[in-house]
């Protein structure tokens, strides 16, 4: 089953603003989003922003 998260819920998972994603949005970048049944708010799949997340991993030495 997929979870959706509110810009709410990835604010407080990533650290950025609502107001930061909302023009990360407005410009097609970095987290994919969804509007459901023509609704005008905001949706993202965990997973994808999960994934987004793994891959900007940086390895460090110990």
């Amino acid at each position: 089953m997929t979870e959706w998260m509110t810009p709410e819920k990835l604010s407080e998972l990533t650290g950025l603003s609502e107001k930061s994603l909302a023009n990360l949005r407005s410009e097609y970048r970095r987290f994919p989003f969804y509007r459901l049944n023509g609704s005008r708010a905001p949706l993202y799949k965990r997973e994808e922003i999960d994934a987004i997340i793994e891959a900007s991993r940086i390895e460090v030495r110990p």
